[in-house]
């Protein structure tokens, strides 16, 4: 069940919906503000999802998650910590200052999932329910979901306690993909998911986009 946000220090968010939805509305546009789930995991996998829902320059917008006692001031990105990390609407990911390129990036009405695993110590990233790759290793707990906003038409909506999402993966430049003319392998090898099994279909696919 999703706790919602807690409130920024500077009140420069506004938070509606049961604290689910959050809307940049402080008078000093274009300063990053962070606000924090209420709720602080320490142990598990966890999935949750974030909506665009208005955003001039969504390119400024980050989601992810972070250890909130490491982030001293609400102006600051999520990601400003060893203990942060965070995926920006630039298609960047981010933990600790450092920036690194990671997918196409997200806008105005994209879903924006966030899936943790901490014996793993995994982080991976969805965009309409398609599976961007591992973002980062290495990541620790305790953390909080966390959304960092930057401009007045900021405004995103999250769910948390959501079902682990499908291991659907992106098909443009995955190494885990081989092609031919007229098949598709996808080799067992490079899909792992700790507490399942994985089994693959034989079916000999001639063109198209397929979905199962």
């Amino acid at each position: 069940m999703s706790t919602g946000f807690s409130s920024d220090s500077l009140g420069f968010i506004t938070l509606t919906n049961g604290n689910l939805t959050a809307k940049y509305t402080g008078k000093n546009d274009q300063v990053p503000i962070t606000v924090f789930e209420n709720f602080v995991f320490k142990s598990g996998v966890h999935y949750s999802e974030f909506t665009i829902v208005n955003s001039v320059n969504p390119s400024k917008i980050m989601i992810g998650i972070s250890d909130k006692a490491e982030i001293k001031q609400s102006n600051s990105y999520l990601s400003d910590s060893l203990y942060g990390w965070g995926f920006k609407g630039d298609g960047t990911i981010s933990n600790n200052f450092i920036s690194k390129n990671y997918s196409s990036g997200f806008q105005k009405g994209d879903v924006i999932g966030v899936l943790v695993n901490i014996s793993t110590t995994k982080l991976e990233f969805f965009k309409n329910g398609i599976n961007l790759g591992t973002s980062y290793t290495g990541v620790t707990a305790p953390f909080a979901f966390a959304l960092t906003l930057f401009s007045n038409s900021d405004e995103v909506s999250y769910k948390s306690g959501l079902p682990l999402p499908k291991m659907i993966n992106s098909f443009l430049n995955n190494p885990s993909l081989t092609m031919s003319k007229n098949n598709l392998l996808i080799k067992k090898n490079q899909f792992q998911q700790t507490g399942a099994e994985t089994f693959f279909t034989t079916e000999t696919l001639n063109t198209g986009v397929h979905y199962l």
